[in-house]
């Protein structure tokens, strides 16, 4: 059960049909009757979605079975339809009576459809989180708990992160297991029954800052299993409500549809970072950071706190 760090995620865009316009004469009907062809748009992309996810999870080597890939992409394409549709009937109702062309329109609809997929997926509400719910700025990590790029992250940037930023600065946690493959899942699964106790980020800290001791233990699952059981010793849980937890693989699909959206935002490995929408690759510096922060904030209009 030897990691290796590489990338085995892929990403998929979804094909957005363009109506076409024959003359001048026809471009006011094309504009009235392009909310049935935006649907229509909106459902292949749906389709291909769907694909997108199938192949994504079978490319990765998640080792899911036929029951979990179908709850997964039935879940992700649910979600996309809500997204998707009320993006799109926001724009059919704001234009359906204007002189905007279908081709025009059409723009419009890929804009709102690659915005609804950052949407639904920076704005976890069901993920770890420190800082406050309702912080202007989102910033989401898709990590792995074997990436010593995600361990760096942690042990140099985080920390000052949250000091600049404490009240301005929702920082949540998904998992994106593309490092430590199998292992990564068992680990992610682990820290997620450390949640349901409230106990994610004492459990979280602990792997990342013990991260060779976690490497070491993975030769094979029961010996991954033993190390991640005696963490939850080590930090006083419910050892028996936590071990029951892990052993019924209860968040198995958290991780995947964790991954799932990282593949479908377009995170190529991790760490992978979210920061309003906006796709930050790698472990960069605080400095980096910051920059991209302070100006989310000047688009709210809001002031950046001084830099110590």
């Amino acid at each position: 059960m030897t990691v290796q760090e590489n990338n085995t995620q892929a990403d998929e865009t979804p094909y957005i049909a363009t109506p076409n316009q024959s003359n001048a004469q026809s471009a006011q009907s094309d504009v009235f009757r392009i909310s049935s062809d935006v649907v229509v748009t909106a459902l292949i992309a749906i389709v291909f979605l769907a694909a997108g996810i199938f192949i994504g999870l079978l490319i990765a080597g998640f080792g899911t079975n036929e029951r979990q890939i179908r709850v997964i992409v039935e879940e992700s394409v649910s979600r996309a339809i809500d997204s998707r549709l009320t993006a799109l009937e926001a724009i059919v109702a704001n234009n359906s009576g204007s002189n905007v062309s279908a081709e025009e329109l059409s723009a419009l609809v890929q804009e709102a459809i690659a915005d609804a997929n950052r949407t639904q997926n920076f704005r976890a509400d069901d993920d770890p989180f420190l800082g406050p719910d309702d912080a202007p700025i989102v910033m989401v990590e898709f990590s792995d708990f074997y990436c010593s790029f995600c361990g760096r992250h942690f042990q140099q940037t985080l920390q000052p992160l949250l000091e600049k930023y404490d009240g301005y600065l929702k920082y949540v946690y998904r998992d994106f297991p593309s490092v430590g493959g199998d292992a990564a899942q068992l680990t992610g699964m682990a820290a997620q029954c450390a949640n349901d106790q409230g106990q994610f980020w004492a459990y979280h800290n602990y792997l990342f800052t013990n991260q060779n001791a976690l490497r070491t233990a993975t030769t094979d699952a029961p010996s991954l299993r033993t190390y991640l059981i005696n963490t939850a010793t080590e930090l006083q849980l419910d050892v028996e409500t936590f071990t029951s937890c892990y052993d019924s693989q209860r968040h198995l699909n958290d991780i995947l549809s964790d991954a799932t959206d990282a593949q479908m935002v377009g995170a190529r490995g991790t760490p992978a970072f979210l920061i309003n929408g906006q796709l930050v690759s790698g472990a960069q510096s605080f400095e980096y950071f910051s920059n991209i922060i302070d100006g989310k904030l000047r688009e709210l209009g809001i002031e950046p706190p001084q830099r110590g």
